[in-house]
């Protein structure tokens, strides 16, 4: 398999989809690099990568791929929407209630899926009692 098999397989689907197209491959880079290449052999990983991007997104209209969110993330907002939204911390205050009250006394970061899933469940039991006592 060549370096540029992915650009390749695209040029292909793009002949099928326009066959009218009378761009050049020479001419796509060079448009895509604003004048400055002209070679598939000339771009950086980076410009490749972005290249088959700008590719798929004018010619072939494939939907961006969405950033996968983990279930850690999940919980950790989940965290900041009890501590900053409902109780009114900062995010300092929430790094520092997790390093002084958390289970694992660690920065909100620094935990694991199943550190968060006791993290989880301690702040709304925090907030639960807050509530009461309020």
């Amino acid at each position: 398999m060549s370096q540029f098999s992915q650009y390749f397989a695209i040029e292909k689907k793009i002949k099928q989809a326009h066959p009218h197209l009378a761009a050049s491959r020479s001419d796509l880079i060079y448009d895509f690099t604003n004048g400055k290449k002209n070679g598939l052999t000339d771009l950086t990983p980076f410009e490749y990568r972005e290249f088959i991007a700008y590719l798929n997104r004018t010619y072939l209209n494939a939907p961006q791929p969405q950033p996968v969110d983990s279930v850690e993330n999940k919980m950790r907002r989940k965290i900041i929407a009890i501590l900053k939204h409902q109780m009114g911390y900062s995010m300092m205050q929430i790094e520092s209630w997790c390093l002084n009250y958390g289970k694992y006394h660690k920065g909100l970061n620094q935990h694991n899926y199943k550190e968060l899933v006791d993290l989880v469940s301690q702040v709304e039991r925090y907030y639960q009692k807050t509530l009461q006592k309020g």
